[in-house]
């Protein structure tokens, strides 16, 4: 990895410190009770996705909201009142719009194709409940307005859409009495209990997911939510003593998958800064300190997917690509690193 692009994320990060809040901000309130917890206590978060690629993510968001709100205003709504921060929990609203001659919360989102669909077919509250419920926490703190507007951007094919979310009192009570839950939590200096088992597809998908997970040996409600009762296909009862070593079994192997992603992430950069270093130097081959690099470049096919493009162009002018793209091999004995 280049300077250029290790100075970016450690630029990124930087600004993330300088603004994390104490609260449980309305972007996160319906999360899990115990990932917030992580969030603000700023632990490092280990999951499918990396801090630094959250952070490029936030950034790419903002640029696609400033370009959304140049067409509201643009189209005769006039947006103001940018970022203001919200004093009691310190969460940020994109702004207001003026809409039916009064000012309404407006809150914006760029999403994928696949995103965009779920929004327009199913709703909002149904597709996107945590949307739904950031935006009722806000209207919470602001109950002068009539209620709040959803405009949403599909990034490609570019598309645009609204929803208009009234005030649900009953939600914003529910998401108030989950905040001083984790307030207490804070003052305690305790996480909150999983609310998940390791395996569901809450705390797979959980950016928290492996420093919420990777101490379990270390705690027994961690083990009793993974294995809150054994199912079995047969009439003998295990004994006390084998339950005991399965539970250990499965407490290793959690610790296990932890330390695996951490490996696969470090197996990662360093094959990355070897072949750095192969095409610094024009090498095909390195070896020594003992192992052997070898740079070579492999050929992959391009699919085309003729169905989708077949209103565009004709399927006789489109032909397979192919492309290559280096890769490195580091051995190291009989032992393959890549």
């Amino acid at each position: 990895m280049g300077s250029i692009a290790i100075a970016t994320k450690e630029r990124l990060i930087e600004k993330r410190k300088s603004y994390r809040s104490r609260n449980p901000t309305s972007s996160i309130i319906s999360r899990c009770e115990r990932y917030i917890w992580y969030n603000i206590t700023g632990a490092t978060l280990y999951g499918w996705q990396t801090l630094e690629q959250m952070l490029i993510l936030k950034e790419a968001k903002e640029v696609h909201e400033d370009h959304m709100v140049e067409v509201l205003n643009e189209a005769g709504y006039r947006v103001h009142s940018r970022e203001a921060i919200l004093k009691r929990t310190g969460s940020r609203w994109d702004g207001l719009i003026f809409f039916q001659k009064q000012d309404w919360l407006l809150e914006l989102k760029a999403l994928g194709e696949w995103a965009f669909t779920r929004l327009r077919e199913m709703g909002l509250e149904k597709g996107f409940p945590h949307y739904y419920d950031q935006i009722q926490d806000m209207l919470r703190e602001a109950p002068y307005l009539p209620g709040g507007i959803l405009f949403v951007k599909q990034v490609y094919p570019p598309d645009f859409e609204d929803v208009i979310v009234r005030h649900d009192l009953d939600r914003q009570e529910i998401l108030e009495e989950k905040r001083q839950r984790i307030k207490e939590y804070l003052a305690l200096e305790e996480s909150p209990p999983r609310p998940y088992s390791y395996t569901s597809s809450e705390c797979q998908t959980c950016p928290a997911m492996y420093t919420c997970w990777g101490s379990i040996a270390q705690t027994d409600e961690g083990a009793k939510i993974l294995t809150p009762g054994l199912e079995r296909e047969g009439s003998v009862i295990m004994s006390e003593e084998d339950r005991g070593a399965l539970k250990q079994l499965s407490d290793d192997y959690i610790l296990y998958k932890a330390h695996v992603f951490k490996a696969e992430s470090m197996e990662k950069s360093i094959n990355d800064r070897v072949m750095e270093l192969l095409e610094k130097y024009s090498y095909r081959r390195l070896k020594g300190y003992g192992f052997r690099a070898t740079f070579s470049a492999n050929a992959t096919k391009t699919r085309i997917d003729y169905a989708r493009l077949k209103h565009v162009v004709s399927p006789r002018s489109l032909k397979l690509t192919t492309r290559l793209e280096p890769s490195t091999r580091l051995t190291k004995g009989h032992e393959v690193f890549k």
